[in-house]
């Protein structure tokens, strides 16, 4: 999840409401503990409209335009979007990436909300539990647009008995698989980049890890 902190103050009279959704009425789908909405949104500015694009409990990705907060486009996802979406302008064309708890990370235009390509990170059984995704993060190796997050898959089937916190990167632009570790048992948190193309990545048990954005392999 992402907070921030802010020292300006406001005072009662300066915050007036410009407008509110309500994306469904429904509850029936909700259960405790769900985010509503993803750890934070992403803002773009596409033509002469800025959109703001978050994931809702509802298992879908939701693009509104600032000015009004209607709804320009919304995407179904196949199981819940807990971290904030990504965006990257790829080719002058702009990519949200959003992982979901069906084990997939979605690559969609933030333009049409269109699907442009999706990776399943373990093919479904019924044995599977939810899985536990990242916020991605994008960067550019040797020219080639790469996406990085990291999904936790755990299997409950006996004779399987997965439990695999991995992290993945992939070409931003097609979904192909550059390189994928499993580096713990446990659920992975989001990546960090660095300057020097590093990347580290913490786990629920409170390791750290550090690793090339060439290869994935341990520095």
């Amino acid at each position: 999840h992402h907070s921030a902190f802010s020292s300006v103050a406001f005072s009662k009279s300066q915050l007036n409401l410009a407008w509110q959704v309500k994306p469904s009425e429904h509850v029936w789908s909700y259960q405790r503990g769900m985010s509503t909405w993803s750890a934070s949104p992403v803002i773009v500015r596409i033509d002469k409209r800025v959109l703001i694009i978050c994931g809702f409990y509802e298992n879908k990705l939701y693009a509104f335009d600032a000015r009004d907060g209607s709804v320009v486009w919304r995407f179904n996802l196949g199981g819940l979007p807990v971290h904030a979406p990504c965006l990257a302008w790829i080719e002058e064309k702009p990519y949200v990436f959003v992982t979901a708890s069906d084990r997939i990370l979605y690559a969609v235009n933030a333009a049409t909300g269109k699907r442009l390509w999706s990776f399943e990170t373990l093919p479904w059984r019924d044995s599977l539990e939810p899985a536990i995704g990242s916020s991605p993060v994008v960067a550019t190796l040797n020219g080639i647009p790469t996406v990085v997050f990291t999904m936790w898959n755990s299997d409950r089937a006996p004779d399987r008995r997965l439990q695999a916190g991995e992290l993945i990167a992939l070409r931003a632009d097609t979904g192909a698989v550059l390189w994928r570790w499993k580096l713990s048992d446990s659920p992975l948190n989001s990546p960090l980049l660095t300057r020097s193309q590093k990347i580290v990545v913490t786990a629920s048990t409170g390791q750290v890890f550090c690793r090339d954005l060439a290869s994935g392999r341990a520095l």
